[in-house]
């Protein structure tokens, strides 16, 4: 497969209510990415292709992102930039999900998971320890969760 068909995978990220948050967006790069065998310089530039709208600016002309040559480094930066969502509401919102009447246990499932995957994606502390609690706790009450339904 191509880069041109697999980059066509990637959506576009426009920073504003359509399309993917920062986090599935980088996260979905960083998976085509893989699957296309890309390099580390061609997941920022393609990183920086699909920044459109609001997003070019930080992009093109931001000199930190400029001085960005790897994925990681971008990885960094584009949460703190467009990730402004204090914690503490991600995580309100995921300790309060609850499934829909007419939801199916597989999309209730699936939009817990993505609720729990942007929880656990913030980049406001490098601290492992911090973060591998922050997992346990995620973990266990989307057992709690499960168990209730059950």
């Amino acid at each position: 497969m191509s880069a041109l068909m697999l980059a066509d995978m990637v959506l576009s990220f426009t920073r504003g209510d359509t399309g993917p948050d920062v986090g599935v967006f980088l996260k979905i790069l960083e998976q085509v990415g893989r699957l296309g065998g890309w390099r580390d310089s061609e997941l920022v530039c393609i990183a920086r292709c699909k920044m459109v709208g609001a997003a070019y600016d930080f992009a093109w002309w931001d000199d930190n992102v400029a001085a960005a040559t790897t994925f990681s480094e971008f990885k960094y930066l584009a949460p703190k930039r467009f990730d402004t969502e204090p914690l503490i509401f991600k995580t309100e919102r995921f300790l309060n999900a609850r499934q829909k009447t007419d939801e199916e246990v597989r999309s209730f499932a699936s939009r817990l998971r993505i609720l729990g995957t942007a929880t656990l994606a913030s980049s406001d502390s490098q601290d492992p320890v911090k973060a591998s609690l922050r997992c346990e706790i995620l973990r266990s009450h989307c057992f709690f969760v499960i168990q209730r339904r059950g």
